[in-house]
């Protein structure tokens, strides 16, 4: 018995991804013809010239396919892949929108027509959400539209000063195995919660969205650089600037609004350090939602 030809592999592959997506969005109907289709057409897009099956299948397996099937189906006009994507990503966009945006009315506007802006045809008359092709996971390449909106109309003159609402407190249910660590921690907990969501509040709307994706998204530096459209030298620059501005930022709070001795400033470091649920990726998540 002869073992399947590339192609074949590949046809099986995608079948086996179209059940599974299917079972997770139904009841949206898409047919498999279809589906198999447009990922073809993706997979030919990312490959360029070397548009072979054997080139094909290690690209298909990095792709988000169950991510892929809700886009596809909203491109082919079902209006309850349009509900199914507002009802799961509506949330998300609205609360990255409010994390990067100093401005909370213009934050509301950006999490209100964002939907509506990638529904529009863009210059070449195709919906702008055709752009999405499953190399990155939906939630993460709807948090780079936003951003990028976000970060166009912040950087305008008349919207730069406005000042970030407070960003909204987590509550420590970490469970310290000793005593002497738990009765810091519980000294400690209201002032780091304060001052961290300070430092945050005082980043950049660039240098926010950059810790966003590294920190809560877990995407990598080379692929943060491919979706802002810059090099990964500079994401590790701008990653490396966020980090030390919060750190210096927790320090001067500590030291100028509570005039703690850098004896006890050391102490709340070593806190930080010591503490997981003060992590820079639990403290991000919960800015976005809040």
């Amino acid at each position: 018995m002869s073992s399947p030809q590339p192609q074949e592999t590949l046809q099986l592959r995608i079948a086996a991804a179209y059940l599974q997506a299917q079972a997770f969005h139904q009841p949206i109907p898409l047919e498999l013809a279809c589906y198999q289709q447009q990922l073809l057409m993706k997979l030919a897009d990312l490959a360029g010239s070397n548009a072979e099956s054997l080139a094909l299948e290690p690209l298909f397996e990095r792709l988000y396919t169950t991510d892929l099937y809700l886009v596809i189906a909203c491109l082919q006009g079902e209006e309850n892949a349009w509900q199914r994507l507002q009802e799961l990503y509506q949330p998300l966009i609205h609360d990255t929108a409010r994390f990067i945006c100093r401005n909370p009315g213009l934050a509301e506007e950006l999490a209100a027509n964002t939907l509506g802006h990638l529904f529009l045809a863009d210059g070449s008359g195709a919906s702008r959400l055709a752009a999405y092709n499953g190399r990155y996971q939906l939630s993460t390449w709807l948090r780079t539209i936003v951003a990028r909106q976000a970060l166009n109309e912040c950087e305008r003159p008349y919207h730069r000063w406005q000042r970030l609402a407070e960003l909204p407190e987590i509550a420590d249910d970490h469970s310290l195995r000793h005593t002497e660590a738990a009765i810091r921690a519980r000294q400690c907990e209201p002032i780091l919660q304060r001052v961290i969501t300070a430092a945050i509040s005082q980043l950049s709307e660039r240098q926010r969205f950059v810790l966003l994706l590294r920190y809560v998204d877990a995407a990598k530096v080379g692929d943060i650089a491919r979706l802002l459209e810059v090099t990964p030298p500079t994401i590790t620059y701008y990653l490396r600037q966020a980090e030390k501005l919060l750190r210096d930022g927790i320090i001067n709070r500590l030291r100028e609004e509570y005039h703690f001795d850098e004896a006890t400033i050391r102490s709340f470091l070593e806190e930080l350090r010591d503490n997981p649920t003060y992590g820079l990726a639990e403290r991000l998540r919960g800015a976005t939602e809040g």
